[in-house]
């Protein structure tokens, strides 16, 4: 089944009446507050944790406004995770401030087309499922730090830069231009099992492939 909830204020996950946390073994967790402080663990086949109203920043690695520390996230058991939301109420920028591991499952990073993903600190593990980063049309992300995957890594932007490498242990990497004035730019090495795949209108590549 799915379970949804709302909260126009700070949300806190963790045990009510002997209920620890949130279980939805084989459905949905959705979940969407002002902030969210996660004491106990959350189980779904797939979560998403996204800011309540439209345009609000995610960062990943501190619990400043709608943030998420590392250990936090360590405590959403999901085959996929995703945060933030580039439909209803469409997230704004996502920072990952300090490293996040994600020790397994799949990541979904999403925010409204036209905002932005900066990645900042360390992004993902050997163990960590396939890496998905989305600003969409109008948009950007930055990898200004590694990002490491067993599986698939895909980057979806009007602009892409990375300066620093994304690997994939059993995967490919997609950098994928969305817009008709982007640009992909990569400065990090890429080292993928599979396939290296780099689409955009304007391409340049100064880091070995």
């Amino acid at each position: 089944g799915t379970f949804s909830f709302t909260n126009a204020a700070p949300l806190t996950i963790g045990t009510v009446d002997n209920l620890v946390g949130v279980t939805a073994t084989s459905g949905t967790v959705n979940l969407r507050a002002d902030s969210l402080n996660i004491l106990d663990p959350i189980a779904a086949n797939t979560v998403t944790l996204a800011p309540r109203l439209a345009g609000t920043a995610i960062d990943l690695g501190s619990d400043v406004g709608f943030g998420l520390t590392d250990a936090e996230l360590d405590k959403v058991s999901a085959s996929t995770l995703n945060i933030g939301s580039s439909t209803t109420n469409p997230s704004g920028p996502i920072t990952v401030s300090a490293p996040v591991d994600r020790a397994f499952g799949n990541l979904n990073l999403i925010t409204a087309a036209g905002s932005s993903i900066a990645v900042n600190a360390a992004l993902g593990s050997a163990s960590t499922g396939a890496i998905s980063m989305n600003a969409g049309a109008g948009g950007s992300v930055n990898v200004a730090a590694p990002v490491v995957s067993s599986s698939n890594v895909s980057v979806t932007a009007d602009t892409i830069n990375t300066s620093q490498p994304i690997t994939s242990s059993f995967g490919g990497v997609f950098l994928s231009n969305v817009g008709t004035n982007g640009s992909v730019n990569v400065g990090g090495a890429i080292a993928a099992q599979s396939s290296i795949n780099i689409t955009g209108k304007t391409i340049a590549v100064n880091a070995p492939l």
